[in-house]
């Protein structure tokens, strides 16, 4: 069983254990045995690969040193 209130999970477990968190705006939902895990967010980001650009500078279209220096 799981307790979702304003969209957040509020507890999961049996139901005598999420029976506690029951209120006006609960949401019950019985998984009838079944597993949850949260939602996964990939970034998909190569964490070498993006530490080792932070300190590029993209010159592309600068012309003088006051152009580099505008940015």
């Amino acid at each position: 069983m799981v307790a979702i209130k304003d969209g957040k999970f509020l507890a999961v477990g049996t139901n005598d254990e999420v029976d506690a968190f029951g209120g006006e705006n609960t949401e019950w939902i019985d998984l009838k045995g079944k597993t949850i895990i949260p939602g996964l967010i990939d970034s998909h980001i190569h964490v070498d690969n993006v530490a080792s650009q932070i300190g590029w500078v993209n010159l592309k279209g600068t012309k003088d040193i006051q152009d580099v220096l505008s940015l």
